[in-house]
């Protein structure tokens, strides 16, 4: 995901195009990150790519903050309009942001009613009760491992924990030790923390794991 052109004096882009923000001040962002974010993600629905893309971080950066997001030709006037509008980087001028907010307040209502999203039932959707135009065919015998419906490209790529490139503070390695990974399986989270490991004798020679996990707690009965 795009990095996102928010409200503040300096920007400094993330890395990929796919970071959900852009920090401005280093200490705050308003409500024009998350319409932002809410364009990226949706001209990444519709066309299978990012909005802006460069191998390079600094040249990405500079394409995003200076270039005007191109508009594959096959789109619908009604997505043009929307994603030209959401992805205006003067987030007082985006569309989806309160005319006249200082604090560029959003305004989910008028993204909801845009031409885009005339057939949408938004009672529905939020009672769960729309049916999806495309549901995966998964495999009976163990569907919540069934990657068949993603790209061989993405699949069979090697899953590697890319270890950050200076160590970490003290102070970073005491919230990393305070985590304890509730929403993860215990299988993922012994797999992830092997992953960790390995990542870290690779690049340490054997030193400490750079990603640990507290044992996850047993329910007292």
């Amino acid at each position: 995901m795009c990095p996102v052109v928010g409200h503040g004096s300096t920007a400094r882009a993330e890395r990929e195009p796919g970071a959900r923000r852009t920090w401005l001040d280093q200490s705050r962002h308003d409500q024009a990150v998350d319409i932002w974010s809410c364009g990226v993600l949706l001209y990444e629905m519709v066309t299978g790519e990012a909005p802006w893309y460069h191998k390079e971080q600094k040249e990405l950066q500079k394409k995003i903050t200076h270039t005007k997001v191109k508009l594959p030709t096959w789109l619908t006037n009604e997505a043009r309009s929307l994603l030209r509008g959401l992805l205006t980087k003067e987030p007082q001028q985006r569309f989806g942001i309160k005319a006249g907010s200082a604090e560029c307040e959003s305004d989910i209502a008028s993204i909801k009613s845009h031409a885009f999203f005339r057939s949408m039932n938004w009672k529905l959707l939020i009672l769960r009760k729309l049916e999806p135009p495309l549901i995966p065919q998964l495999s009976a015998d163990n569907p919540h491992l069934d990657v068949s419906n993603f790209d061989s490209k993405y699949t069979l790529e090697p899953a590697v924990l890319s270890p950050p490139r200076k160590p970490l503070s003290q102070r970073m390695e005491q919230q990393f030790e305070a985590l304890s990974l509730e929403y993860m399986s215990p299988e993922t989270r012994d797999s992830v923390t092997r992953a960790s490991i390995r990542s870290s004798n690779a690049s340490s020679g054997g030193a400490e794991a750079l990603l640990r996990f507290k044992p996850r707690r047993t329910p007292v009965a």
